[in-house]
């Protein structure tokens, strides 16, 4: 991505690249102003097959509804963990923890119950977003298991059950005045041969992040993003949601991935880019 002859040991910090007090929040917005009818993200389910478009005027109606009914439960600095696999609700629930200044928690789907063990307890989790099964790995059935005796946990919620993640909306709230610097994530990292360890990620830092990395792709505006990468991890939730909203791109989500099924959805589409490398 940098044209350059190594003539030293070391590479040079970049100098052509603005940092920019950023939070999720103000990315959606600044959206919503430049193009608020424009397509912001679709679904595609396990078998490739594309569903509901949001514009980003939706995706934002969306998401401050449960940003509101977060904020009737919890308060503001609190951590809540999403254990779900790649699908439209991740990016709304990402945006509404976001929107009601809590930490995000991001859980990947094929842990098993001692690895989910160890992230509610060292994360100090208030409330669990899930859903009840995915490939055959028993989420619901484990997240009752291992959260008996966690007294801070106070929720666990179905993330498909409407009844109880819109639970409070409605109600009066104050949303809080996220700064750049306020954590947005905590991601857990490594665990090849031990427990993983987590990582607190800023709104400034994935949101820069984001828009630096599409920078260096050359991803044009209103591109269409095929992010097949894991929603639990930066390259799904961050780079690829938080660069297409910075790029008034519209982000098909794809719930599994299969070669298949993208190429499908390739074929169908005109001017996709998947993480910025394979266009038609």
């Amino acid at each position: 991505m940098y044209e350059m002859t190594l003539t030293e040991a070391y590479f040079p910090c970049a100098t052509d690249a603005e940092m920019r007090e950023t939070a999720l929040r103000t990315l959606l917005h600044a959206a919503i102003k430049r193009a608020p009818d424009a397509p912001a993200l679709q679904g595609a389910d396990e078998n490739g097959v594309l569903g509901r478009i949001w514009t980003y005027q939706q995706l934002l109606d969306d998401a401050t509804r449960p940003a509101g009914a977060l904020l009737t439960r919890f308060k503001p600095n609190e951590h809540v963990a999403i254990w779900f696999p790649n699908t439209s609700e991740w990016l709304i629930l990402e945006y509404a923890a976001a929107f009601a200044g809590l930490t995000l928690v991001t859980v990947n789907p094929s842990y098993q119950s001692r690895e989910v063990k160890f992230v509610l307890e060292q994360s100090n989790l208030v409330d669990l977003f899930l859903t009840r099964e995915y490939r055959g790995n028993p989420m619901w059935k484990m997240a009752k298991e291992v959260a008996c005796g966690m007294s801070e946990l106070r929720e666990v919620t179905d993330l498909d059950d409407e009844v109880a993640l819109f639970r409070g909306a409605g109600e009066a709230v104050t949303f809080p005045d996220v700064k750049p610097d306020d954590p947005a994530q905590i991601q857990y990292t490594t665990g090849t041969t031990g427990f993983p360890k987590g990582a607190i990620l800023h709104h400034c830092g994935i949101t820069n992040n984001a828009r630096m990395i599409f920078d260096r792709l050359k991803v044009a505006q209103s591109e269409i993003i095929l992010n097949y990468m894991p929603m639990f991890h930066t390259s799904g939730c961050a780079i690829l949601a938080l660069g297409a909203v910075q790029f008034d791109c519209k982000m098909i989500v794809a719930k599994q991935f299969s070669p298949s099924h993208m190429l499908d959805i390739v074929e169908q589409k005109n001017r996709i880019c998947c993480l910025g490398c394979l266009r038609c």
